[in-house]
């Protein structure tokens, strides 16, 4: 006697392909799933671990340009201090000092004021802080004073004992710096005594408001965001969002193939069915049967993507990643995150059949026998009503998407409207086809002749069973065409971007405080033999009609051009030859009032910056700080030239234009090869799947095929027939999974108004004709197969 588990299991070996089909379609989505997020979530929090470790708990660092004349340079006072530990977002805020001091026979020593705090520790990887009488040096300022631990020097002619030696290039560069108590530095520096610093480091919970908080209460302050994003961390972000793109379309395409799998499994077992409901089994019964059935796929595809996952990890990804210069990690295993990685896919996969699980526990055996009827797809009313509030609804919430402000809500409105759009698309599919073949049928009479309208008339009542077909082979098509143009505009942005940001072949960024004027800039440029030089600048404030425009410098040539961006001028209300009225402050901290004409409008770049002027305005010489130089080197100069020219700047970086490129290069291929092994496995999964759908499909249609054989159709005929659908049909998704596709891309790609879509055509054509061409073969290996056997 068997109990309903046990006849479940019985009826799950009696159509053991379906399942071992659907277990190996759930175990690929949970083994590509899980390795890929657990290896991003291990990349993740080795890079956080990394961020901690380089910058400490330090959010922002903000603070004057350096003076050398202490009474008239602008300084962090007592009440400026206070105001910013007030401020609701921050959390805690820390005095540093910066001056230029003599040690023993070296002149103009770069020397930081330090106090016991955290922050301060943290950032610049100091275990104590120097007392009274002590002085911390890194290991190329003890090389240049020939000093170690416990040696005397004195700093601007005090005595101090060298407390200890940091050792060299182990967070970046060893710069020449000395270290002090802030307190015991203003008193031998002569700082008034209401200044706490001339710089503050801050851990905030909200680092955009306090920024811009910062720049609004203080006028000329210089905010730097200590964790803004390197090129290694935007390296692993972009990764994750393309990742996070991936495991979308997997668990998609996945859940697909999994709901038309089950369908195939309940139809092969639909005789069974149909005996057990003539037999009196009742609604629930039938229901725990197939839930058992369910539960024991899901659950053995889950197990199995499990292990397949664990091994992957442990002795594959490694290598992989090391092959293709993915970030290393460690690739330990969080329990509880893997846990619900697995969870959360079974969820989601059990979504996807819940509907055909709980249709096929309610059937009775007359719906059980009127099931093999066809249907034909007819619009109704509450159809219309509902395509018209799926219409409005994502085109509104993709509108509210392009306008807001937020990045994060934008990206996710924008994905949400997308997509809605994107299923509604897909609903209207087969009503939009039906209508195109009625209307062109007497076309199709008449151009293309009779066997073409029979072979109409044939698909149009079996177009419900090839739409699961259409929809699986549009969404990988649609996958293709998404992914392949993500990645080839993403690495043309990148590579735009960083020509942008560094239009000549090396660039000397000023990260700190550096103080560097127009005399500095003259005598790098007869050290060093240039062809070309063009100065970024910080920027500051100038205040006119009561509202403050942030400004910065361009290289103009000497022409008297004021550039404004386009989002202050529409907030503002300005146009060209708008005259602006109003103030800025120079290094004196004297109020200076100057007219400004907008000569131009450009778009907007950077957030906090509205206004561009040329180095030779008033509003820039000796009033804003150099950020970048760039700088095309003559052929007889090299890097090692430059670095001994900018000696006397320790903390001024190089970079290479070329090296950045490289390294664009470098992760853009990263992203391309694990796509193509997501990829490889998708599509190796996916044509499975169609495949065997359609040898379904035309197996249900046996005894029709063998009545066309015997009202006169002959074999090469019935091959052309079925041919034909199946034919028509891929090329159908084939075309609807480029144009959706397309769609979708240019939808999504809103997220970047700015920035331009490439489209890689070669891979997205030749993938898709690659596709189509595999299936085509093998559904005409069986077809050929099938007539042969099954109807003659």
């Amino acid at each position: 006697m068997y109990n309903l588990k046990n006849i479940a299991w019985k009826l799950c070996k009696a159509a053991k392909t379906q399942v071992i089909i659907a277990i190996q379609i759930v175990a690929l989505a949970v083994c590509l799933i899980t390795t890929m997020l657990v290896y991003v979530e291990n990349a993740q929090t080795e890079m956080e671990d990394n961020i901690r470790n380089m910058y400490g708990d330090v959010d922002i660092s903000a603070g004057y340009n350096f003076s050398s004349n202490p009474e008239s340079g602008q300084w962090i006072t007592s009440e400026s201090f206070n105001t910013i530990g007030n401020l609701e977002e921050v959390e805690q805020v820390e005095p540093i000092l910066l001056q230029f001091t003599s040690v023993d026979q070296l002149e103009g020593a770069y020397t930081l004021g330090v106090s016991n705090g955290n922050l301060t520790k943290g950032f610049y990887h100091l275990d104590e802080t120097p007392k009274d009488n002590e002085v911390v040096i890194s290991y190329s300022l003890s090389e240049a004073l020939k000093k170690s631990i416990e040696d005397s020097v004195v700093v601007n002619g005090q005595p101090f004992v060298i407390k200890k030696v940091l050792a060299p290039n182990t967070y970046g560069e060893d710069a020449p710096i000395l270290y002090m108590d802030i307190n015991v530095l203003k008193s031998i520096s002569g700082i008034p005594t209401d200044v706490e610093g001339l710089f503050v480091m801050i851990k905030t919970a909200d680092v955009d408001q306090t920024a811009t908080v910062l720049n609004q209460l203080f006028k000329d302050i210089r905010v730097d965001i200590t964790k803004e994003m390197d090129w290694a961390q935007a390296n692993l972000i972009s990764l994750l969002v393309f990742i996070v793109m991936l495991v979308i379309s997997i668990i998609f395409v996945s859940g697909l193939l999994l709901k038309s799998t089950f369908s195939l499994l309940f139809s092969r077992l639909q005789a069974q069915f149909f005996v057990l409901r003539t037999m009196g089994a009742t609604t629930g019964q039938l229901k725990k049967i197939v839930n058992t059935q369910s539960t024991i796929i899901l659950l053995m595809g889950v197990g199995i993507g499990a292990i397949g996952s664990l091994l992957l990890l442990k002795f594959i990804v490694p290598s992989f990643v090391g092959m293709i210069g993915l970030p290393q990690t460690n690739f330990s295993i969080p329990v509880l995150y893997f846990l619900a990685i697995l969870f959360a896919i079974y969820f989601l996969l059990y979504m996807f059949v819940f509907i055909k699980v709980a249709t096929v526990a309610k059937e009775t055996p007359i719906v059980m026998k009127r099931k093999d009827e066809l249907k034909s797809y007819r619009w109704t009313k509450w159809k219309t009503m509902l395509t018209f509030i799926v219409s409005v609804i994502s085109l509104l919430i993709f509108l509210q998407g392009i306008v807001k402000a937020s990045t994060l809500e934008s990206i996710i409105l924008i994905f949400t409207g997308s997509v809605l759009m994107i299923g509604l698309l897909f609903f209207l599919f087969p009503y939009v086809v039906v209508y195109m073949l009625n209307k062109s049928s007497s076309w199709i009479h008449h151009y293309l002749g009779n066997k073409a309208h029979y072979v109409k008339m044939q698909f149009m009542p079996n177009l419900r069973n090839y739409i699961p077909v259409v929809f699986i082979l549009t969404t990988l098509i649609m996958i293709i065409t998404f992914n392949g143009t993500f990645l080839k505009s993403l690495a043309h942005g990148e590579e735009l971007i960083i020509k942008n940001t560094y239009p000549y072949e090396v660039a000397i960024t000023n990260p700190y405080f550096e103080n560097i004027s127009s005399d500095d800039i003259a005598l790098l440029k007869n050290n060093v033999s240039i062809e070309q030089i063009q100065l970024e600048s910080k920027g500051s404030s100038f205040i006119t009609n009561n509202f403050i425009l942030n400004y910065a410098a361009k290289d103009f040539g000497g022409e008297n051009r004021v550039e404004i961006t386009e989002d202050a001028a529409d907030k503002y209300s300005l146009k060209i030859g708008d005259v602006l009225d109003g103030y800025f402050f120079d290094e004196n901290s004297n109020e200076e009032t100057i007219n400004l004409t907008i000569t131009g409008i450009i778009p907007t770049e950077n957030k906090y910056t509205h206004l561009y002027v040329d180095w030779n305005s008033p509003l820039i010489k000796d009033v804003v700080a150099v950020n970048k130089i760039h700088l095309t080197l003559a052929p007889d100069t090299s890097l090692d030239d430059l670095q001994q020219a900018i000696r006397d700047w320790p903390t001024l970086k190089i970079v290479e234009r070329s090296v950045l490129l490289e390294q664009a290069s470098e992760w853009f291929y990263q992203r391309w090869a694990m796509f193509m092994v997501v990829l490889a496995v998708l599509v190796l999964a996916s044509c499975t799947g169609l495949v065997q759908m359609i040898i379904h499909i035309i197996l249900k249609r046996k005894e029709q095929y063998q009545i066309q054989r015997l009202i006169g159709l002959s074999p090469k005929e019935l091959k052309q027939l079925i041919w034909s659908e199946v034919l028509f049909i891929v090329t159908i998704g084939l075309v609807l999974g480029v144009i959706l596709g397309m769609f979708l891309t240019k939808l999504i790609m809103q997220m970047d108004s700015g920035g331009s879509i490439e489209w890689d055509f070669l891979f997205i054509f030749s993938s898709a004709i690659g596709i189509a061409m595999s299936i085509l073969v093998c559904c005409l290996l069986y077809i050929a197969r099938f007539v042969k056997r099954s109807v003659i």
